[in-house]
């Protein structure tokens, strides 16, 4: 038998506050279905884009999206798991199984984020310039 806390099971930590004790923001899944925030287009200004935290990755990993999208990270693994990366607000505290964590991403640019607990995880999210009429 394993001694305390080995021996309590992961799904008992289910009740864990929401990220950092911010109110856990529900957004639809706008991801395209051509799969075009993964690769191809981008998804509108505006809109809202989920990535899934899948084990030990982020589904989809890259992503490009235009300025003003949410992104919302939907853990749905067993093993705790945060959110960290290079622009302002990027840092979730740690996130559960069944929880999530939302960023707004309002500047043109690309920014990397991956797992405090698992830094060989890792992602990007793009930000592309907003389009000017001229």
């Amino acid at each position: 038998m394993m001694p305390a806390p080995y021996s309590r099971p992961m799904t008992a930590r289910h009740s864990a506050p929401a990220v950092d004790g911010r109110q856990a923001v529900v957004t639809k899944n706008a991801i395209p279905s051509s799969g075009a925030a993964a690769g191809g287009e981008s998804v509108p200004a505006g809109e809202s884009v989920t990535v899934h935290i899948d084990g030990m990755r982020f589904v989809p990993g890259n992503i490009t999206v235009k300025p003003g999208t949410t992104v919302t990270w939907v853990h749905g693994s067993q093993m705790p798991h945060t959110i960290s990366g290079n622009a302002d607000g990027l840092r979730s505290g740690t996130l559960y199984n069944g929880q999530q964590f939302s960023h707004t991403f309002n500047d043109a640019g690309s920014y990397n984020y991956f797992c405090g607990l698992h830094p060989s995880m890792t992602g990007s999210v793009v930000v592309e310039e907003a389009a000017t009429d001229s």
